[in-house]
């Protein structure tokens, strides 16, 4: 029903939703945009900081950039109003056309011009996410957009080494603090990800932090 004073853009939502919801073709015709996958051994190193920059300076290029945040407790509310559906109402719906339902809900910053999702309904939505549900989320977000960046937590597993996989760039941010640096070596040299990585990888080289000598071909990039 539409009703006097509703928002078109509140009618749309709730019409992509109910069409996903039947639909199981593919929605779009534009292809699927880069994906870029924001990551550092250490909590607190400034990932979030290098993801919503990293995004608004592809917007600031016209580039249709999606924010997608896997953190195990999101960020979302710290830096976006917050309306509309969560994006928990995907998660609950993943064999139904994704990509349609993430339009349907997804939100634009009026600030910076990040498209983005209001966080999960509690930690669990985010936590027991299987690989392939991630990778179904990371492919519908970036769909009829020029770019999506997932930023995620600072743990490494097979959800983790999936997007990496997946990813067309890898944005790796390191701090100077000791606990970072120690991680980030162990990565290097105990984990065969750094080699399927390494020529994909920038390297964030956050708060005056220097470049480790375990990533001669990473592109060090300082961030403030």
């Amino acid at each position: 029903y539409i009703r006097k004073y509703q928002r078109i853009s509140t009618i749309v939502q709730r019409l992509l939703g109910l069409y996903a919801e039947v639909y199981s073709g593919n929605a779009g015709k534009e292809g699927m945009g880069k994906i870029t996958v924001v990551w550092g051994p250490s909590g607190g190193s400034g990932k979030t900081t290098v993801a919503l920059a990293y995004g608004a300076q592809q917007v600031m290029e016209k580039r249709k950039t999606v924010y997608l945040d896997f953190q195990p407790f999101s960020s979302v509310a710290a830096y976006f109003p917050q309306g509309g559906k969560s994006i928990s109402s995907v998660f609950e719906k993943l064999d139904s056309n994704v990509e349609l339902l993430l339009q349907g809900i997804r939100q634009t910053d009026p600030d910076s011009g990040l498209f983005y999702f209001t966080g999960p309904d509690n930690y669990d939505d985010i936590s027991i996410l299987t690989p392939e549900d991630m990778k179904t989320v990371v492919r519908a977000s970036a769909m009829g957009v020029d770019e999506v960046v997932v930023d995620l937590g600072a743990s490494f597993d097979q959800r983790v080494s999936m997007l990496m996989d997946l990813a067309d760039q890898v944005i790796v941010v390191l701090d100077p603090s000791k606990n970072a640096q120690v991680k980030w070596q162990q990565f290097c040299s105990q984990h065969n990800m750094y080699e399927r990585i390494k020529e994909k990888m920038i390297l964030a080289a956050n708060r005056g932090a220097r470049e480790p000598q375990t990533a001669p071909r990473a592109v060090s990039a300082s961030t403030r």
